[in-house]
């Protein structure tokens, strides 16, 4: 290489990112001991798993880098003018994480590994060393911090995604559920006067000298009793429905005192709890700062309702009862909430389905499957925050509410 081709060459090194904290003579020796590539479209310059010895700095072109193969084969950039491939191998040496190829007539300064190496040691400049690591360690950050930012990323659009899912699903049932009122209503109309007219004192004192007008008019009665109950629960089932879709426009937002708030619910609760056997204790050690809550009381009831409720059916399925620990705490921002029983707990197959509209393992008893859907929908869309379940068969259940104390972005808030 001439002394003009190395100086320009340097140059070019000396605007690449990698090597930006390098000066002249440390570009120039790096322009010295490095060599130069060219390639044609369609070239490969190395496969995934390929011994990584190399860095090259692309002068001109363009570079596609991909991961996998055939169907499974992903792109994962395209590189132009000053890109770098390669210079983690100047630290590790390990193995190639990806496919390189040409998409277009590429010229590619490259470096080994030994030459990087010996730099160096042999470098005239002592800075050398200090300022190449410190370039690489700075390209290190920055790839951890895209790779997190990214992770991130995918892990909100997942979240979104599932969020986007429940909203649709539950606006489809309360939609189901309100079409379904008028129907259910003219049936409790028309089910309700067979029932008086079959229990009016008329037609049984012209049923009493016919035994078998007598047993037609009992089996009527029992079946209009039969199909009233069974309405009575039909209606139950589509107020439940109604509940999963919740109106956050008409929110009642407001500072609240945790503390009393969580009280409140188990007051309220009480008589019930006692005939469940449950036996529900509250702990907290919050300063008078961090009891406070902006946001609905109604919402917050309504989560702990349904968890205490789940509890009740499923913790201890054989009416015995046994305690329930409620307890809140507060990091930064954040307040928890954990409802926490000693029951029969939940296989992981359960736990992965628990907050699901419809799931339930109690159906046979009346079970809806939507009480702890409802409690999710409450906490992400209400509340802000996010729900989650710890449960082993045999030792018992924790769910963990965790909540910001002051969502700026609550429906109604009026930020």
């Amino acid at each position: 290489m001439t002394d003009s081709a190395a100086k320009s060459l340097a140059a070019v090194l000396g605007q690449v990112p990698l090597f930006r904290l390098l000066g002249p003579a440390a570009t120039g020796q790096l322009a010295e001991r490095g060599g130069e590539l060219r390639m044609v479209t369609g070239e490969v310059l190395c496969h995934e798993g390929d011994e990584g010895t190399t860095m090259y700095v692309l002068l001109d072109g363009r570079l596609r880098i991909t991961k996998g193969t055939g169907s499974d084969e992903v792109e994962l950039a395209v590189l132009g003018h000053g890109d770098v491939v390669g210079e983690m191998s100047m630290i590790d040496g390990r193995p190639r994480s990806a496919t390189v190829a040409a998409t277009a007539p590429c010229r590619l300064f490259l470096l080994d590994r030994a030459e990087f190496l010996g730099l160096l040691v042999d470098a005239d400049d002592p800075g050398f060393a200090m300022s190449i690591v410190s370039a690489l360690a700075n390209r290190v950050e920055a790839v951890t911090e895209r790779y997190v930012a990214e992770e991130l990323s995918q892990r909100l659009l997942e979240a979104e995604a599932e969020a986007d899912r429940h909203r649709s699903l539950t606006t489809l049932v309360a939609g189901v559920a309100h079409e379904l009122n008028t129907p259910l209503g003219i049936a409790n109309t028309a089910i309700g006067m067979v029932g008086s007219r079959v229990a009016s004192p008329q037609l049984r004192d012209l049923a009493a000298d016919d035994a078998g007008a007598t047993t037609l008019v009992d089996e009527i009665e029992e079946a209009t009793d039969l199909a009233t109950r069974n309405l009575a629960r039909a209606n139950h089932l589509i107020e439940t429905f109604k509940k999963v879709s919740v109106d956050q426009t008409a929110a009642s937002v407001r500072t609240v005192d945790l503390v009393l708030a969580i009280s409140d619910v188990v007051e309220l609760l009480s008589i019930r709890a006692r005939r469940a056997g449950l036996t529900i204790t509250v702990t907290e050690g919050l300063n008078a700062e961090q009891r406070t809550w902006i946001g609905d009381p109604g919402h917050l009831t309504q989560i702990l309702t349904n968890l205490l409720t789940n509890i009740e059916r499923h913790a201890y399925p054989d009416d015995g009862g046994g305690p329930v620990e409620i307890g809140l705490t507060a990091e930064g921002p954040d307040r928890t909430i954990t409802v926490t029983d000693s029951g029969v707990g939940m296989d992981a197959g359960t736990r992965a389905e628990i907050f699901t509209p419809f799931f339930t393992t109690a159906r046979s008893s009346g079970g809806s499957g939507l009480g702890l859907a409802i409690a999710a929908n409450l906490v992400s869309d209400s509340l802000r925050g996010r729900i989650e379940v710890e449960s082993a068969p045999g030792e018992g259940t924790t769910f963990r509410v965790v909540f910001p104390a002051d969502p700026v972005d609550q429906p109604g808030s009026g930020t």
